[in-house]
């Protein structure tokens, strides 16, 4: 979702801004997740943060750092090298190992990955930056697609395995390298097939991301409350993932 809203905004700027929405949802599903008892992971985003909060945060930072006139290229850069950094100087430690002894440390994940988001939006940007042109070369995607696998091999080695609970450098290599694969197959399908003019991927950023990252979760939360997920074969997993695919895209 942050590839998705990196895209949505690099498209075309909206009027409307979701960040009250974003909050709100934020805050109603800690209180609804504390009143049914709702399994949590505290080590995703950590004990009182969600997705909803730290996307409003990262729209909230990104949409201000847009506003100083500088290149995607280069608040990726500043973004994901100075995380880094922070990282080998003890930030990783402190998530890794802090005691969750107050507010702060309660929600380490959070309060430290939301900056390998915001890095991580910019560099979706310039990504998209690359395939939004028409015609996109297969050599182009292609040059990408080897490109980001090596440096994700290269940052694996240098910098440590793929995290998304620190939603380190790695990671956002890795998560890029899904997102290119996509635009793509994209880019194949419309070059082999001239009369789809329009994918989803190519209309999907002139949509509202609010209804399918919404609907996403609630069938999340259905899903674990309905389902024993730990002990669930794999002919059912797929089936279940299938039908969850088909209706976070339906709208």
């Amino acid at each position: 979702f942050v590839v998705l809203n990196a895209i949505s905004t690099s498209t075309r700027i909206s009027k409307k801004s979701p960040e009250l929405i974003l909050v709100l949802l934020g805050l109603a599903r800690l209180c609804v997740v504390r009143f049914v008892g709702y399994q949590e992971v505290v080590m995703e985003y950590g004990e009182h943060l969600n997705f909803f909060l730290l996307l409003f945060a990262i729209i909230w930072i990104t949409k201000w750092l847009r506003k100083l006139d500088q290149a995607p290229r280069f608040w990726a850069v500043v973004f994901l090298l100075g995380y880094q950094a922070a990282l080998s100087c003890g930030l990783e430690e402190w998530v890794n190992e802090a005691p969750r002894d107050g507010l702060l440390s309660s929600n380490k994940e959070g309060l430290a990955s939301i900056w390998g988001y915001v890095g991580l939006y910019f560099a979706a940007q310039e990504l998209w930056a690359i395939h939004k042109h028409e015609p996109v070369p297969l050599r182009t995607c292609f040059l990408v697609t080897v490109a980001l696998e090596v440096a994700l091999q290269v940052s694996i080695v240098t910098l440590g395995q793929v995290s998304r609970r620190l939603a380190n450098p790695t990671y956002s290599i890795w998560i890029l390298g899904i997102a290119n694969q996509i635009f793509t197959m994209d880019r194949v399908f419309t070059w082999h097939t001239p009369s789809l003019t329009k994918v989803r991927v190519q209309i999907a950023p002139q949509k509202s991301l609010i209804l399918p990252f919404l609907i996403s979760n609630l069938l999340t939360g259905l899903v674990n409350m309905s389902i024993d997920t730990l002990s669930t074969g794999p002919e059912a997993a797929i089936l279940v993932l299938l039908v969850y695919v088909f209706a976070t895209f339906l709208p």
